[in-house]
């Protein structure tokens, strides 16, 4: 009698196994986007309208036959749930240089400004940000483009700068998250920013936090501030998806996200961008099944497992 009770037992136990929810630990839902090409594709941010009757926008850089990096932009098409055709931004931001890692205020609200690291001279050569205006929408039925830009002179060294992101606090005040090539390697820094109407934020001098260690890169926070997401390297030079948690004050040490980690990936996961609502991540990675190279994908932020 006791060994069927046993039995019985085991057998709800296996059922139960088989049946737990997805996310217990089921793959997790990735998804590539139209714009992939044979070429390297990465720095992907959506930029989501400003009210949900207003259109969103990619912003994502290629990799051009020559080397150079250019900054391109897609906007979606709710008539056909799709993207449009991609485009470069346009004659204001292309340089000679690398244009590279876009970060965009909101669509539908102008003048939109647009965040970018940027080379200038020569590919390869050491980046600044820059910021660059969009005063209106269309001029005679065309795209209008985004004026001169200029450097945010708080973040600009001889040093390479690069992942700008802003991350806003209240209606009056912002933190500009970047990243900086130091004699070290990769750091992570950070301005306070003073916004105006109509403009551009005013920014502090920026300041290295302390507590993320050497390597990391491309950060990306959660609208409350408490959650960031960066690039870092895993193993062999690797690159891979890491989470931190603002604690107090300070941020913990970043812990890899495992969903996001792919076998017979050569360069890894990298470039984490989130929508500004913070529901959804989007990244660059050579994971198996995509067109060549650095291709560009999203997930669900709810999907992810994400490691205390």
């Amino acid at each position: 009698m006791i060994y069927n009770v046993i039995f019985y037992f085991i057998a709800l136990l296996i059922i139960f196994v088989h049946n737990v929810p997805s996310s217990y630990g089921a793959e997790t839902k990735i998804y590539a986007l139209s714009v992939n090409t044979k070429a390297d594709e990465d720095d992907p941010y959506y930029c989501l309208g400003a009210r949900p009757f207003i259109p969103g926008r990619l912003y994502f850089t290629r990799k051009s036959e020559t080397g150079k990096w250019d900054i391109f932009w897609a906007k979606f098409d709710s008539t056909k749930r799709t993207l449009g055709k991609e485009e470069m931004v346009g004659a204001q931001i292309q340089s000679p240089g690398d244009d590279q890692t876009p970060f965009v205020s909101p669509e539908g609200v102008f003048p939109q400004w647009i965040l970018f690291s940027s080379s200038k001279d020569k590919p390869g050569s050491p980046k600044d940000i820059y910021v660059s205006l969009r005063d209106g929408p269309l001029v005679s039925g065309e795209e209008r483009g985004f004026g001169p830009s200029r450097p945010i002179n708080e973040a600009a060294t001889s040093l390479d700068e690069s992942h700008p992101w802003i991350h806003d606090v209240s209606t009056k005040q912002c933190f500009l998250y970047f990243n900086k090539k130091t004699e070290e390697g990769l750091r992570l820094f950070r301005c306070q920013g003073t916004k105006a109407q109509g403009s551009v934020p005013s920014f502090a001098e920026a300041k290295q936090i302390n507590e993320i260690p050497v390597g990391f890169s491309s950060p990306t926070l959660t609208p409350d501030g408490k959650v960031m997401f960066l690039q870092g390297q895993e193993k062999e030079q690797c690159h891979a998806i890491f989470v931190s948690y603002l604690q107090m004050g300070t941020w913990t040490l970043p812990k890899v996200i495992p969903g996001l980690v792919f076998e017979n990936a050569k360069r890894g996961t990298k470039s984490p961008r989130l929508t500004r609502d913070g529901k959804t991540l989007y990244f660059s990675s050579d994971r198996p099944g995509g067109k060549g190279g650095l291709d560009i994908y999203y997930v669900s932020v709810s999907d992810l497992q994400l490691p205390k």
